[in-house]
């Protein structure tokens, strides 16, 4: 190893006066004014004046002193002394340092090896081998102080012999009389420079990915955490009280009364030309039929998807009734929170777009992950859901053709729409241009896909909001910007509801 190092010194040294014979002219014309060519050159200058503090100092005492034989004794000790303290050589770093310095080996392997480091014929390099460069009892630092680690034994003996010329042309000139100031590219090092800024740029975008790893799971928990205080106020775990035998008749005798001063107050108002809002509310609140109605629904829609939600995720959860919260057991919502971790990113922001939509966490997690609405849907109508699972155009055109004949006024429905929607797109893409068998099937099952999401989340819709629904019935519809509010609703239902079906 001392051979080898003090011959690639005496080669670098030899060549580092050529250059610098040649090239005293051209450094004091060109001048580089990147970032790069500054903090490399920031680098040598500062290993520089680290390498000539103590041998400058000893000069100058030198200088100072008569030209005498002690003087002489005392010149050649100081550089004695200098050689002894800037020896270099080359440890490898055990296993605990690896360890300890696990980070910076990982830059360091990126900055160095990277792809192509197996493409690498010449290299001595081994993927467990890590070498520091030692000058005296210092390693050779970056300029963010952190130690220069080389996974090449080739490229630590270059930077040691780098700065091996460097302390040899400073003894050389110590020895010399009188004492001169070596020019300033003399003790420069570009190549550990070059070495130490690609390990500190490697260091840095480690820290930076590890950061935003970091503010990842940081949103992840967030949405998590939001996601489970919705359960306390989940639309199909909080359910209309059922009405007791006393509280009947309270209800009743209330209503009678309440009705005699509505007359009354509406008689009054009439003549005044005023509104019976508040009577007209207080009569839809009160009416027991709107609240047997919400309970059979509620049985009807919400106890299967509740069943289902419990089944799958392994879960007890606790409803509640009336206006009161549906508080959950410690233990239930660690076990949520771990169901909820196992998701992906996509899959736990479509969940969060979907609860907030639906006010119901339970009913997002089975539109975009159960299979108890599609169950529901078919036991109720078994018709409706073969035709939604109908992947052709005339088929979804007919049924609409079918509803307008008998007299059916109302819209397509929204499974047919979008099926026939995508059908209406792959047509346009394709042009004149007939479709091949394979553009048929994908365009066939695009359809189907459209047409599951489609009616999926129609049925959430429906089962988030039962009461709405059913004071419709009893009362009527009442247009207004709740209406464009539930279009916009399914809209973002449906786009979850796809998003998770494509991956």
């Amino acid at each position: 190893m001392t051979n080898r190092l003090a011959a690639a010194a005496a080669t670098t040294a030899a060549a580092a006066a050529a250059a610098a014979a040649r090239g005293a002219g051209l450094a004091r014309v060109y001048r580089c004014n990147s970032s790069i060519s500054r903090t490399i050159r920031s680098f040598s200058t500062t290993a520089a004046e680290a390498h000539t503090q103590s041998p400058a100092t000893a000069a100058a005492a030198a200088a100072a002193a008569p030209p005498t034989a002690a003087a002489d004794s005392r010149r050649t000790a100081a550089a004695a002394a200098a050689a002894k303290k800037a020896k270099v050589r080359i440890a490898p770093l055990s296993a605990e340092e690896l360890s300890s310095m696990k980070d910076i080996v990982c830059a360091a392997n990126t900055a160095f090896l990277g792809s192509s480091s197996s493409s690498s014929n010449n290299s001595s390099s081994n993927s467990s081998s890590m070498y520091r460069v030692f000058l005296g009892r210092t390693p050779v630092r970056t300029t963010e102080g952190i130690d220069l680690l080389l996974p090449s034994l080739a490229a630590a003996v270059a930077v040691a012999a780098e700065g091996m010329r460097v302390h040899h042309t400073v003894l050389q000139q110590q020895l010399q009389e009188p004492q001169q100031r070596l020019p300033l590219h003399l003790l420069r090092r570009p190549l550990t420079g070059l070495l130490a800024y690609a390990q500190d740029i490697s260091l840095q975008q480690q820290k930076q990915q590890q950061q935003q790893q970091q503010q990842q799971v940081q949103q992840q928990q967030q949405i998590i955490e939001e996601l489970l205080k919705y359960i306390e106020a989940d639309t199909a775990l909080c359910r209309e009280s059922p009405p007791s035998a006393d509280s009947l008749l309270q209800q009743e005798a209330a209503a009678a009364t309440a009705a005699a001063a509505a007359a009354t107050t509406a008689a009054a108002a009439t003549s005044a030309g005023l509104g019976t809002a508040a009577g007209l509310l207080q009569r839809r609140c009160s009416n027991l039929q709107v609240r047997n109605a919400v309970l059979q629904q509620e049985q009807q829609l919400l106890q299967p998807i509740v069943a289902a939600f419990s089944s799958r995720r392994a879960a007890a959860v606790n409803t509640s009734e009336g206006i009161r919260a549906a508080v959950q057991t410690p233990q239930t919502l660690q076990r949520l929170r771990e169901c909820l971790s196992s998701l992906t990113l996509l899959q736990l922001v479509c969940l969060q777009a979907a609860a907030g939509q639906l006010r119901s966490v339970l009913i997002a997690d089975e539109l975009l992950f159960g299979t108890a609405l599609q169950q529901q849907q078919q036991q109720q109508d078994p018709a409706a859901a073969a035709a939604e699972t109908d992947t052709s155009a005339d088929a979804a055109d007919a049924a609409d053709v079918a509803a307008v004949a008998g007299g059916d006024a109302a819209p397509p429905s929204a499974a047919a729409a979008a099926a026939a929607h995508m059908q209406e797109l792959a047509a346009a893409l394709r042009g004149d241009v007939a479709a091949s068998p394979f553009e048929a099937s994908a365009s066939a099952a695009a359809a189907a896909a459209a047409a599951a999401a489609a009616a999926a989340a129609q049925r959430a819709w429906e089962a988030s909001s039962i009461e709405a629904r059913v004071q419709q019935q009893h009362f009527g519809l009442v247009e207004g910007t709740h209406d464009a509010e539930a279009a916009e609703a399914l809209l973002w239902i449906i786009a979850a509801k796809t998003a998770v079906s494509l991956f």
